[in-house]
């Protein structure tokens, strides 16, 4: 939750704003591999290193995302900050509901694949139920 004081005032992110944030995460998160190397040995280390660099992977491809979807939603640079701060807020407690449903008893199934048993229907041109 460190970017919530962060986000309390809406203004433009700098370059070296980014820079340092990025360089201040990288850090951490190679400290805490070392951290790993230490205690757990080279194999558990890298596999965390592994895991790491794919997922920062493709973190860059969700930037790509984010340009296009703020091009196209025309959301000023100021703002864009709390917008993908709540955007990812959203995601994860709707994430959580969809979890914590599918948990309770007798529903095997999340809710979105509750329609799939009726798609090989759909292309046979019969009526639903």
């Amino acid at each position: 939750m460190i970017s919530v004081s962060y986000s309390r005032t809406p203004h433009a992110v700098t370059a070296k704003r980014r820079q340092s944030g990025s360089a201040a995460w990288v850090s951490l998160s190679l400290l805490f591999n070392g951290g790993i190397y230490f205690y757990g040995g080279s194999e558990p280390a890298l596999e965390f290193l592994t895991g790491y660099l794919v997922e920062k992977s493709l973190a860059v491809d969700n930037i790509f995302v984010f340009v296009l979807i703020f091009t196209a939603f025309a959301v000023p640079q100021v703002y864009q900050h709390r917008v993908l701060f709540w955007g990812i807020i959203g995601a994860l407690v709707l994430r959580g509901v969809l979890i914590t449903r599918w948990q309770l008893p007798g529903k095997e199934l999340p809710l979105g694949a509750l329609h799939l048993r009726r798609v090989p229907r759909l292309y046979r041109h019969q009526a639903l139920p």
